[in-house]
């Protein structure tokens, strides 16, 4: 479990994922298979994720849609966020920096709430 907000983002991931082993690994009742094309020069050249080699094009357009439809959706929250007080400003960053997390930087969304939350925890907002 994630329990310091001061870790790089490219130390979230954790190691195992890192490492190849075989080509996919069952690992808390989810099936995980090793990329080759998730790279982070210096950190991994590879890298276990929840879709296959072959599906790697098809989860990258997925990813690109997702992050276009959120850009689409910022904007408009952005605006109004704008003319709200500051608690609802601080919902659309957390929501802003949970889709960043997300997209690029390869974390579930367990474990970017949890690095959210102890964020958190350690500012007021």
């Amino acid at each position: 479990m994630l329990t310091s907000p001061t870790r790089t983002l490219g130390s979230l991931i954790e190691d195992w994922r890192m490492n190849k082993t075989d080509d996919m690994v069952e690992r808390d009742g989810k099936n995980w298979w090793w990329c080759p094309k998730h790279v982070l020069p210096g950190k991994y050249d590879g890298l276990y994720v929840t879709h296959k080699p072959e599906d790697h094009e098809d989860w990258l357009k997925r990813k690109e849609e997702r992050r276009a439809k959120f850009s689409k959706d910022k904007t408009s929250n952005d605006k109004s966020a704008a003319k709200t007080d500051n608690g609802n400003k601080n919902l659309v960053l957390t929501d802003n920096l949970r889709a960043a997390l997300l997209t690029r930087c390869d974390l579930t969304g367990a474990q970017a709430d949890a690095l959210i939350k102890d964020a958190q925890n350690d500012v007021d907002f």
